[in-house]
């Protein structure tokens, strides 16, 4: 038995399932800290598995009955957003009102909440102006019109992922290939031909200039800013921590340019991929070995239809197509059902690597591998009117100046 095991079975009556009379679904609280802990479940822990039916049932009963609106609008978000899996600061207005901590506790969270801000508002600003700055002069957005053009949006990968205030540098240089990632894959998507392409890949597997004159301005201007980036964050590398990494980062600029043009082709010749190739070439298509944050989940999440990319109207096919067509799935909700256990799952694995004792990884790399994977709701899980609710909600929550949050927000 396992220590979820031994700890839960606690909360099971004699007939082996959970209290559900003169117990834990009386206590609204009891049952909300039940819910939470079930999302930090691990592989085999089938208890939490058990955990988070019975108190997602309860919860969404209890929610019918609740006659205050107030409280009403709490649980639900506790249940469509828990908080293990998403980017929240701890502020009073993440403390559910219904539960009794206290207003000096509460007045506490707020002034720490408070000073918090103050201390990193101003860092975050001043690292987005430097980005949006670097990204403008760029000049690849006014050579590439109907593409995305959001590196204040961009940051906040940036931002979630290396949280250490002192870590701003790193912020603004992680940014930079991030945003090339989207910019590459409006490319593929949006402006090229196969031929030019083709063409484009070859440049980027040789890693030279030779050819490059054949290629249209904005793929000209697409490779100088990779390279010059690629030279930037090696020196920093090198001046840090005494070792060049040039040669990795260009090889995974040759893989992601590889992918995209595969995926391309695929799309391009109307031939949807098997689940089994898709997986696997998304695995790197999705910019995850790139630029170690932009988690090859989002690739998959973006599949069960809650995506409204940026003003991006290429068409680059989805896991869902593929897994709909090769099991022969008449319906579109079974597949988004399918897609969300497999996310689940992955889940239970980052869980296992990122919250174990005996993991061999340090604390920091664990927080950005978490951190990284939650932002891909923010990033992606539109609404009906074409808005980002989760994005929008954390970034108020880091910056006060609301007329900076809607740069932020476009």
């Amino acid at each position: 038995m396992n220590f979820a095991d031994e700890y839960f079975m606690g909360f099971k009556g004699e007939d082996d399932e959970f209290k559900s009379k003169d117990g834990v679904i009386n206590d609204t609280k009891g049952v909300l800290a039940l819910y939470e802990a079930s999302h930090l479940s691990m592989e085999g822990e089938d208890i939490l598995h058990e955990a988070a039916v019975f108190s997602s049932q309860h919860l969404n009963a209890y929610l019918i009955s609740l006659e205050d609106a107030e409280h009403a609008v709490m649980v639900k978000n506790f249940l469509q957003n828990p908080q293990h899996k998403m980017l929240v600061r701890f502020t009073p207005e993440n403390i559910p009102h219904f539960l009794d901590v206290g207003n000096t506790w509460r007045n506490l969270v707020e002034k720490l909440a408070f000073f918090e801000s103050a201390l990193l508002e101003p860092i975050h600003k001043h690292e987005i102006l430097q980005v949006v700055k670097w990204w403008k002069d760029l000049g690849l957005s006014n050579e590439m019109k109907s593409s995305r053009d959001q590196p204040q949006k961009w940051h906040m990968w940036s931002m979630a992922v290396l949280r250490d205030p002192t870590w701003s540098r790193h912020r603004i240089l992680l940014s930079k290939p991030n945003s090339l990632v989207y910019a590459v894959d409006d490319i593929f998507d949006l402006h090229g031909t196969i031929p030019q392409l083709t063409l484009f890949t070859q440049v980027i597997n040789r890693w030279d200039i030779c050819g490059v004159e054949e290629l249209p301005n904005y793929m000209r201007m697409c490779f100088m800013a990779i390279q010059d980036t690629t030279d930037e964050i090696s020196r920093m590398v090198s001046q840090e921590f005494g070792w060049e990494p040039a040669e990795i980062l260009r090889n995974e600029w040759r893989n992601l340019f590889n992918a995209f043009l595969k995926e391309a082709k695929w799309f391009t010749s109307g031939e949807l991929p098997n689940t089994k190739e898709y997986l696997e070439n998304g695995v790197i298509s999705s910019g995850v070995p790139m630029s170690s944050n932009i988690q090859f989940w989002s690739e998959i999440f973006k599949s069960t239809g809650n995506r409204h990319d940026e003003e991006q109207e290429g068409y680059d096919g989805s896991y869902v197509e593929c897994y709909m067509k090769e099991e022969k799935v008449d319906s579109l909700e079974a597949a988004r059902e399918h897609v969300m256990g497999m996310v689940s799952n992955t889940w239970e694995k980052l869980n296992k690597h990122a919250l174990s004792s005996t993991t061999p990884f340090s604390v920091s790399f664990r927080e950005a591998c978490l951190n990284a994977e939650r932002m891909v709701p923010a990033i992606y899980n539109y609404d009906n009117n074409h808005r980002l609710p989760l994005l929008e909600q954390h970034v108020k929550t880091m910056f006060q100046d609301t007329t900076f949050t809607k740069s932020i927000l476009g």
